[in-house]
């Protein structure tokens, strides 16, 4: 680890700077764990870390789903009225016969 930090400083031009974070996975290498039902698979650089394009996008696709539900909700009010008055209509003509 001391070794990758002196290389980055002798030779900033070369290579771009690691976080300290790669550094350890390139000198330690990535540990495998057993994770329940999956065998043995790399654990994740980071659970804590939230993809904000990801969420954006799911916020977005909710929104729309949203407004679309709700013009869906506006159109089933009008045929039901609609319903409601020919089946109106339907009783007053029967009511003639």
């Amino acid at each position: 680890m001391v070794e990758l930090k002196q290389q980055q400083q002798t030779n900033p031009e070369e290579a771009e700077p690691l976080t300290q974070r790669e550094i350890c996975s390139e000198v330690l290498g990535k540990k495998l764990g057993y994770f329940r039902g999956l065998g043995n698979r790399p654990h994740p650089t980071s659970t804590r870390g939230i993809d904000t394009s990801e969420a954006d996008r799911l916020y977005g696709i909710i929104s729309s789903q949203k407004s679309r539900l709700d013009s869906q909700d506006v159109e089933l009010k009008e045929q039901k009225k609609n319903i409601d008055q020919l089946e109106s209509k339907l009783s007053q003509f029967e009511s003639m016969m």
